[in-house]
């Protein structure tokens, strides 16, 4: 649904008063090239592309590269920092892809028979339910589908944005050890997942997880005590904090306090 809806909007942006009539966008398609199935599942893609929010018709441009011992990723980041808008152009690729063309440079890729990308949380105020335990029970329906319906040679892409916001970070990364398991350590899945919780970055140091750390960058403009959120996503480490060149806790709260007065 994340990709759909981001393929629904390039679609409606690039109208210019008719139908026949596209805006002049200086983009690149290519190709997708299809990998042997018999190898773990990869994605390898290189300057995939969306609109920049702007609305001048600018793009912006990320790589990524999925395979063997970083075949899954995690994206952490503070709240608005564009985890959502990026995750959401990927999917838009890998549905794309499918068609024969890709919005991006170069990519390749194994062929996925599943694109697990929308977790709607069912949760209402006094429904006996809390948000925490609405998202367990959705990712252990996940886990169902995967184990009954997973056949050799065929592969599994999941997408989970913000996984574990309903809960404290110290108990995102224990839980995590127990639900992300049956996705990370499966030779035939591909998870892809972000977090605001840089403690979640830890998991990359338990069993075989094969996972890869990512950043959203986010600069700082000491002068205008401003924020300029890139939309880049780029190598991290773990237990690294979040996303600036800073550790500074009161520039933390300057963030926040920026974001609540000019993006949500």
């Amino acid at each position: 649904v994340l990709g759909e809806t981001a393929l629904s909007k390039l679609l409606d942006e690039q109208k210019d008063g008719s139908d026949s009539e596209l805006k002049p966008y200086s983009v690149k398609y290519s190709y997708p090239v299809l990998l042997d199935n018999n190898l773990l599942p990869a994605l390898i893609i290189e300057d995939f592309w969306f609109l920049d929010e702007s609305g001048d018709g600018s793009t912006i441009s990320n790589s990524l590269a999925l395979e063997g011992s970083k075949k899954n990723a995690c994206i952490v980041s503070p709240v608005g920092a564009g985890k959502t808008t990026a995750l959401a152009a990927l999917i838009m690729s890998l549905y794309l892809a499918n068609t024969g063309i890709v919005n991006a440079k170069k990519m390749r890729y194994t062929y996925f028979s599943s694109i697990m990308d929308y977790i709607k949380i069912e949760y209402t105020t006094g429904g006996g339910l809390s948000g925490h335990l609405s998202e367990s029970k959705v990712l252990r329906i996940i886990e169902k589908i995967i184990k009954k319906n997973i056949n050799i040679g065929e592969r599994v892409i999941i997408f989970l944005d913000e996984v574990y916001s309903r809960t404290r970070a110290n108990d995102s990364l224990m839980l995590a050890k127990r639900d992300l398991n049956n996705f990370l350590g499966n030779d035939n899945v591909m998870c892809i997942f972000t977090t605001h919780h840089p403690e979640l970055t830890r998991i990359a140091n338990y069993r075989n997880f094969n996972l890869g750390i990512y950043y959203m960058e986010v600069l700082y403009d000491p002068l205008g005590k401003t924020f300029n959120r890139t939309f880049k996503i780029l190598p991290h480490s773990v237990d690294k904090n979040w996303w600036i060149k800073d550790e500074n806790q009161d520039l933390r709260l300057m963030y926040y306090d920026y974001i609540d007065k000019t993006v949500i």
